[in-house]
C-alpha cells in the first residue's frame, strides 16, 4: 500500500470511526481503543519493552509475497508476545486494534 494511501485511510477511517484510527509510528507506545494501520510501503511489528510497554516497530525489510506491509509480519510479531490477550478478530490485513 503507498504511503499516501495508508494516511488518507487511517484519516478518513478515523472520521467515521467512534475509536481512533491512525498510522503507527515507530517507536509508539500502544494505546486501548486505538486502531493502528502500518503506513505504505512499512512492516509494522508489536514489541515489549523492558517496562512492560507495547510499541510499534517499523521497517522496511523485504516484502513478503509482494507485500509491505504485511499482515504475516504483524501477526508472527504478536504471537511471539507473552500474556498479550490476542483476540484474532480484531485484526485486519495491515492494522490491528488496541
Amino acid at each position: 500500500m503507498p504511503a499516501n494511501f495508508t494516511k488518507s485511510l487511517a484519516d478518513r477511517l478515523n472520521n467515521q470511526s467512534n475509536i481512533i484510527v491512525k498510522e503507527g509510528e515507530d517507536g509508539e507506545i500502544l494505546k486501548r481503543g486505538y486502531c493502528y494501520i502500518a503506513p505504505g510501503g512499512y512492516h509494522m511489528l508489536v514489541k515489549k519493552k523492558a517496562g512492560g510497554e507495547y510499541i510499534i516497530e517499523l521497517n522496511q525489510e523485504p516484502a513478503i509475497k509482494g507485500l509491505r506491509p504485511s499482515a504475516d509480519i504483524l501477526m508472527e510479531s504478536i504471537s511471539k508476545l507473552d500474556n498479550f490477550k490476542k483476540n484474532w478478530h480484531n485484526y485486519d490485513w495491515h492494522g490491528f486494534r488496541w
